[in-house]
């Protein structure tokens, strides 16, 4: 049913018209070319907005809420049920230990312009397949 409802809105002769004006922020490119249509999406929000899909506002502000109460209880968890002695770590070093794992998997910073000079020094150009 949902998806009916986008295909309905989205996928039809009437939404490709000439400044056609999707959602605010959201227009149809009047380009012929896939450079055109490249441009056009780069310039996009780089963050959608729910209201996009139909949601309300407060959609993301829940949706983050909810991640951050997750967040809240996985360090909860790892404190220790019961009194302990001596040898054992502090619940914060324990808290301190997982951050450090994870962040040590954290990848680096994706860097678009450099990856897109990159793609563009290969033979064929960005667009070309790329081939192992």
């Amino acid at each position: 049913l949902l998806m009916d409802t986008y295909a309905g809105k989205y996928f039809n002769q009437g939404a490709l018209e000439k400044d056609k004006t999707l959602f605010p922020g959201y227009d149809v490119p009047d380009g012929k070319t896939v450079e055109d249509f490249r441009a056009a999406i780069e310039r996009l929000p780089s963050q959608d907005s729910p209201e996009i899909f139909g949601l309300h506002s407060n959609a993301d502000l829940t949706f983050r809420t909810l991640q951050v109460k997750s967040l809240v209880e996985t360090v909860v968890s790892t404190m220790p049920k019961s009194g302990g002695g001596g040898d054992g770590l502090s619940p914060a070093e324990i808290v301190d230990k997982i951050a450090e794992d994870l962040l040590g998997k954290v990848p680096e910073t994706f860097e678009a312009e450099p990856t897109k000079d990159k793609l563009r020094k290969l033979p064929g150009g960005p667009t070309q397949p790329l081939t192992v």
